[in-house]
Formats: C-alpha cells, structure tokens, sequence
C-alpha cells in the first residue's frame, strides 16, 4: 500500500464518502476512486463493501484504519515539523522549577509563550536540588562561558573565584541563564 493510497483510505474513514474523501484531499472524486481501488488490488481484498452507494468497513479495513490512524497522525507531524523547520517556530522545552512555582507561575509564563509559540512542547519537572549541587553547576557553565568567550576577538570576558566562595563574572554583553 502506498502513502498516497493511505491517505485516500483514512479519508473515507473519516468522511464515510469517497465525494467527502476526495474534497478533503483536494483530488477529483474519479482520483480517489482509482486511487482506493488501487490500494484493495495490491493488498488482495476489499477494504470496503459497497451498500447502496455507501462505503462500509470491512473486518480487514477496520483493522486498518487502527494503524492508519497512528501513520497519518505521524505524517501530520511530519509536515508541521518541516514547515516550521525554516521558521524555527516548533521545538520542545523542559523547563525544572521547584514546586512552588509549578502551580501558578509556570503555567502562566507556558500560556503567554504558546500565544506566539503554538507547536512548542513543553515537560514540565517540578522537583529541587541541593543547593551546593546547584551553585557547582551553575559556577561550572559561568567557567565554560567565561572560557568560551575570552577566545572571541574583540568580547572582554573574565572570570574569577572570590573569597567567600563567591563567583564573579564579568562581561560587556548580558550573558543567559545557565541550562538547568
């Protein structure tokens, strides 16, 4: 079975007419016809019964529309994905906050980014951390930053431990968040 005869498939499914099919593929009705006969020769039997002028399931088409389901939905995915991949307008963000936060301020600050950002995903990990892991994490990426960027001409980076245990880290542009 080939994609294009897949897609003419579910679209019966769905429609329950090969008219209504073929208007949601934007195809004639004649194409999905040939299109869906097609599909039952190569497979070997009949996905539909033809009952006066209606469409009906077959055993063997219910079986699998249960799968095309799942391959048509991925296809979509598919096609969403490569359109947005230009635009950089699709991705997934895990975002870890402690408990607190999880209950109103996250979802609120995830509701305002979908209004521009509607394929993000987010997961969301409410959870903590020991403190002495977190300050180790963060003065590591401040070291690897500060590193990185004293190698680029022209950026006047710096980093030094202070006494106290205290970080300091210098640099004319503002520098992100470390990842969490």
């Amino acid at each position: 079975m080939q994609l294009r005869h897949l897609e003419v498939f579910h679209a019966v499914m769905l429609t329950g007419t090969i008219t209504a099919a073929a208007k949601l593929l934007n195809i004639s009705q004649p194409a999905a016809t040939r299109l869906l006969l097609r599909a039952e020769d190569q497979l070997g039997y009949k996905l539909f019964d033809r009952v006066k002028g209606r469409l009906i399931p077959t055993r063997e088409g219910q079986v699998l529309h249960a799968e095309s389901e799942r391959i048509v939905s991925g296809l979509e995915n598919l096609r969403k994905l490569s359109r947005n991949l230009g635009a950089a307008t699709s991705g997934h963000l895990r975002i870890a906050a402690a408990p607190a936060l999880c209950i109103d301020l996250v979802p609120l600050a995830i509701s305002r980014f979908r209004q521009k950002h509607a394929d993000v995903s987010f997961e969301v990990k409410p959870g903590s951390i020991p403190i002495s892991s977190a300050l180790c994490s963060i003065t590591r990426w401040i070291s690897e930053s500060a590193s990185t960027c004293s190698r680029i001409p022209g950026w006047n980076c710096s980093w030094s431990p202070a006494p106290n245990s205290t970080a300091f880290f210098r640099s004319p542009w503002r520098i992100e968040s470390p990842p969490v």
